[in-house]
This record gives structure tokens, sequence and C-alpha cells, in this order.
């Protein structure tokens, strides 16, 4: 082709040179012999000849062109040579060379086997995907991934050139898929409550038959997702498959842990499942990990932990029974013991705006930790930022504590910095993640680390710790530290000013033992009668202001219902509200008749929305907050929003319910054991 442009080139030159020459003779005949016949017609052949010239020659090359082209005489084997366009072929690789205006100008032969008729077409008009990527200044991808006749390619664009460079990863896509489906998945099963179950069965032929119909069901549902299933004690299985049956049992939602819980047999499946690793030992490791966790939030929940990703959580709807007992509390409290007395350095932390739960519970460590300070060598501190703890608790703490009390029970940020170091056993209670704590930096670096709390842990909770109790079945973690010091074997005394703060703690979120108060709660709250815990002063620490009392009214009165037994109450958007407010109107809110879920909307500071939900039990709150990034307890749970509006956060809270709210809901489901009940009534 170029050797027959370079020659047309040439003929037109020759004949411009012609036409020019006999356009001169032309004029010269005329100009010395105007008169003469012969002149004429000489004129007349000449001009006839340069017309016809003219039309013919590009007449002529443009059929000679146009052969050439429909015969793609401009093959990749003319350009690039033979060898080398075999090895395009055979790499499966595609050259398209465009203009300017992105229309295609020339392509190889396997651009040309595989899109036939593609020259004079614009590159967009028969790849769309590749518009976006072409055009895009600011992008960072190298290549795109487009998909065109059931085949994929990589393409990369040379700008310099007009070229784009098509690479067939059809096979490789293919092959890839295949290995992700078949890739290795390993979980753990637990039967959750069945030590408490069975001790507290007095009909074992009942408990079996319960039992072994669970195991039963268990087995079915494996099997028919092609799950490698094996029993590793009575209530505890370990399961393998592939990536592909993971996700059949991820779609259905693990419909096992349903099935199980509509037995009615007490029993729920906790669930950990871990994938995404080439080292079986490893996915076992992630597994066990995410069973863990699983069982630590109340069980009746699966959560998967895939590699470097973030935690799954499915299911969570059932509220977990109280299994704790005399011998498991004593048991907790002197482990806990023990494991402070190694050190010499304690600092206790709340979370941020702590409560008269957390500063509570931390001033009953502080009572077991000094306990073991026999010879007053230990240093013991409790995290005390007065901007970081919750206006009502702060001004009981200093009413109750004088200056150098404070001194010696509590250290701000400042002080904590200087006091904590490598050797410090950094206590947290009330909370189980370094984002939560008063002073994250602390709890970021800490490497000795204690967790007491009763909020279900999400996937950023401290994982590395010397000892961790976290019981969602108790209604604050005050209870659980009553519970420590008065089970454990030494004779322990609660001062009668910590009673107080500890039984402050339960009282604020038991909501004065109206609100998830079992006979625990009841029997710490005896237990720190018997240590002097003033009442009155309780009442007087929650006691309401006029102005907080107010806004609280404000709140409610925005108070609306788009779903059945659901309400939801926002704060102005340009007004900071405390989220202890918001928190104390979703509580209250839930007391409402034929109110089952609440949650309460607010700006908390000048970057942050927050959203405390609450719900009678019928709701998995922890499980719809956790859409938004938040987390808590089934009941009680919230989340923090950054950098954007009251009326946003309402706008994602109802998309949240609108996909979730009905798996988040518990469906009651009438035992066998109560229409038995009813019939015996009824007769």
């Amino acid at each position: 082709m170029k050797k027959l442009l370079k020659n047309q080139r040439q003929i037109s030159y020759i004949s411009l040179a012609a036409e020019i020459l006999a356009l001169v003779i032309l004029f010269l005949l005329v100009l010395y012999y105007p008169n003469e016949n012969w002149t004429q017609q000489l004129s007349n052949i000449l001009l006839g000849v340069i017309i016809l010239y003219s039309f013919i020659t590009p007449m002529v090359f443009n059929i000679i062109i146009s052969k050439k082209k429909n015969s793609t005489e401009l093959t990749s084997a003319e350009l690039i040579g033979t060898n080398e366009n075999e090895a395009y072929l055979f790499a499966q690789l595609g050259i398209i060379i465009t203009n300017k205006d992105f229309t295609i100008r020339w392509v190889n032969d396997y651009i040309t086997l595989n899109f036939p008729s593609v020259i004079d077409k614009s590159l967009f008009e028969i790849f769309p995907d590749l518009k976006d990527f072409v055009l895009n200044e600011d992008k960072k991808e190298q290549y795109a991934s487009i998909t065109s006749e059931n085949h994929n390619y990589q393409v990369e664009y040379l700008k310099d050139g007009n070229m784009f460079i098509f690479k067939d990863v059809t096979d490789l896509t293919n092959l890839t898929a295949l290995n992700e489906g078949n890739s290795p998945v390993i979980g753990y099963l637990n039967i959750d409550n069945y030590d408490d179950i069975l001790q507290s069965s007095t009909d074992d032929s009942k408990f079996t038959e319960l039992f072994y119909n669970t195991r039963f069901q268990i087995n079915q549902y494996f099997n028919k997702k092609s799950a490698l299933l094996r029993r590793l004690k009575e209530d505890r299985y370990m399961f393998i498959t592939t990536k592909n049956s993971y996700l059949s049992m991820l779609d259905d939602n693990f419909s096992v842990m349903e099935t199980v819980r509509k037995n009615q047999s007490g029993f729920t499946l906790s669930i950990g499942i871990g994938y995404g690793f080439p080292e079986y030992s490893k996915i076992s490791e992630l597994a066990s990990s995410a069973n863990d966790i699983a069982m630590s939030r109340g069980g009746d929940q699966a959560v998967i932990h895939p590699a470097k990703e973030n935690f799954i959580y499915v299911g969570g709807k059932s509220e977990l029974k109280t299994s704790r007992n005399k011998v498991k509390m004593r048991t907790f409290g002197d482990s806990l013991i023990a494991t402070i007395a190694n050190f010499n350095k304690i600092l206790i932390m709340g979370h941020i705006n702590a409560d008269f739960d957390a500063i509570g519970a931390a001033l009953g460590v502080y009572v077991l930790a000094d306990y073991t300070n026999d010879n007053h060598s230990k240093s013991i501190r409790v995290a005390f930022e007065p901007s970081y703890v919750e206006a009502k608790c702060r001004k009981s703490v200093e009413l109750e504590f004088t200056k150098d009390e404070m001194d010696t029970y509590f250290v701000d940020s400042k002080e904590a910095e200087q006091f904590f170091d490598d050797s410090t056993l950094l206590v947290l209670v009330d909370h189980n993640s370094a984002y939560m704590s008063m002073y994250p930096q602390i709890t970021q670096r800490a490497k000795n680390v204690i967790i007491i709390d009763h909020h279900r842990p999400d996937q950023k909770a401290v994982s590395d710790t010397l000892f961790k109790d976290i019981d969602t079945s108790s209604s604050s973690t005050s209870e659980l530290i009553t519970e420590f010091i008065y089970y454990t074997k030494k004779e322990i005394k609660i001062p009668s000013r910590i009673a107080t703060f500890l039984l402050s703690g339960i009282a604020l979120d038991t909501r004065s033992f109206k609100y998830n108060a079992s006979s625990s709660t009841y029997e710490s709250a005896s237990i720190l009668k018997e240590f002097g815990a003033d009442s009155s002063k309780v009442e007087e620490f929650l006691k309401e202001g006029w102005e907080e009392f107010k806004q609280k009214i404000s709140i409610l009165n925005t108070a609306d219902s788009p779903y059945p037994g659901v309400i939801i109450a926002d704060n102005k958007d340009d007004e900071i509200v405390s989220d202890t407010m918001l928190a104390i109107v979703a509580t209250e809110a839930i007391q409402i008749s034929e109110v089952s879920t609440v949650f309460c909307i607010g700006r908390i500071s000048e970057h942050q929305i927050k959203i405390s939900g609450r719900s009678d039990g019928t709701v998995n709150c922890q499980m719809l907050l956790e859409k938004l990034g938040g987390g808590g307890h089934f009941s009680m749970a919230a989340c923090v929003l950054n950098e954007t509006t009251v009326d946003d956060a309402k706008k994602r809270l109802l998309a949240i319910l609108n996909d979730y709210l009905d798996d988040a809901t518990v469906k009651m489901v009438r035992s066998n054991n109560e229409d038995d009940d009813d019939k015996e009534n009824n007769e």
C-alpha cells in the first residue's frame, strides 16, 4: 500500500507538469497563430486530453485503492512480518489504530477474525465500554477490562500512537472463576446453650429427642450443601466446603439457624466461617476466631471472616439467655484477680462520653486491683477526662470525690500519657474496641489488655487480650463487676461510695430496673445494698434537669412511624445534642405501648450524627445499625455517621429498614408445650 501511494504521488507530479507544459504550448499557439485553423483544432484536442486525463486518473486510482482495501491487502503480515503476525494470533493479541476522533483506521488479523468490517467505524460504537476508560483523564488504571462477543479482553491504550492493544483473557477469567468457586472454606458450628439446657433438663429422654433432632437438621442441611461435616464433640462441629457452596449458604442466610430456632428447644447455632487464604491452617484460624465472635455476640448467628476483608454478620435474632452461675462467676473473678496481681501499673478505662455504667464499672475494677495491692507498690488509676464524661456522671463524681481523692483515683488524658508504658495493664470496661476508648491512642498501643463488657463485639474489637469476659446477657458491666467481686474466694469489701456508683450504672442501663433486668440484676443490686449503696443518691444522680426534660420532649414531638411498631425521632440539624440524651429519648420511647423499635437521630458534634436504637427484644437493633457501621447490644445499639446531615442519616436508616427490618425481626413461633398448656387450661 505504501508503494502504491508513492507511485501515485510520482504520477501526480508528472501529470501536473505535463498539463502545465501543454497549457503553455496552447497559450503560445493561440498567441502567435491566432487565425490558423489548425491552431483551433490542436487547442481543442489538447484541452480534451487534459480534461479526460484529469478525470480518468483519479477514478482509476480510487478503484485500485478500493480493491486493495476491500481485499485487506494491508495485512498484519505485510506490516509486521509473517512470523510476528503468527505470534499475535497465537497469543490472542489484537491491535487497533484509530485517528484522533477514534475512528478505526487499521486493525491486525486477530481483530479482523473476531470483529469483521470495523474499518472506518467508531471505536466506541464497537466497544462502548472503552469510552469512559479512554476519555477519563484522571483514570489510574493502566488497563480496561471489557466483555464483547462472549469474550473477555484486557485493553491497553497507547495514547501517543492512538493504538489499542487487546489481550483475550477469556480462558484465564474462566479458569480464575472456576478456581475461586472451588477454593476452600472452613467453618465451625456450635450448638448454643447445650450445657445449660442439659443441666436444667428434668426429662432425659425429651432432652435426647430434642438434641438428636437438632443434630439431624444440622447434618441434613450440610449434606444438601455438599459440605464435609464432622462432629468434634457433642455441641461442636467442623465443616469444609467450597466457595460456591458457601455462597449458596449465604444466599439462604444459613437457614439451618432458623430451622433449629423454630424447634423451641432452647438450642440455637453459632457459626464461624473463614476463607480467602491458600493455607488450610490459616483458614481454620479465621473460622475459629469468627466462631468465637459469634458466640460472644450472643450466638444464634453466623460470622464470616474473609481474609483481609471486613467481617460479615448473618442472623442474631435471639437475645442470649442468661447462662451465668455462681461457680462460673467465682472462676472468672479469681482469674481476673490473678491476672491483675501480676502488674504494678494498672490503667482502667471506660468508653468515650463515659456514663455511670462505665465509671461505676471502672471504680469496681479499681477495688479489685487495690485488693491485690498488699504492699502499696501498685499504681492504679481510672481514666477520667471531664470533657469525655457524660455531664450528670461528671458532676456526680466531682461531688463525691474531693480534689485530693480525684488525684488518687483518676488521671486525665495528659497524665494518662505519662502514666502509661509498655508494662502497664490496661483494663477496658463497658466497651471492647479501641476506637470507642476514652483515650484510643493508648488502647491502640497497649500490649496487656483485659476486657469486661456487656456489648456485642464488632470486627474492630481488641482481639489480643490477657482476660476477656463479654457477657451480652448481662444488663450492665457494673452488674458483671459486682458479681466478680462478690463471688470470688477473696473477701473483698466495696466502699459504699463506689457501691453507689455501681448501682447507678445498673440503674442507668436498666432504666431503674424496668428494662433488661434479670434475676442476676436484682441480686447484684441487693449485694450492692449490703455494701452500703445509697439508693437516694442513685436517684439524685440520674434525675433529669429542667432543660434536659424540655429537650427530650422536643425530640419526642418529631417522632413518626414509617413501619408498624417502629418510631424514628430526630433533633434539629443545627442543634448539637448529647448522645446520652438521644439514648434517653430512645429508651423512654420504647416504653410506649405497641412500639417495638425506636431510633433517635441527632447531631452530637459539628461533624457527627448519631443514631441511638432501642427495641423491646423482638427486633435486633444491633444487626440493623451494624449496616451503618455501628453496633452494640441485641436490643440496644447505636452508630455514628461522619460529615452528613440529620436528614441524610434518616434516609440511610430508612433504606436499611426497608431492606433488613424483616431479617432483624424475631419470628415468634408458638411451641408445642404452649399448645399443651392451653389444652390443659381449657379442660
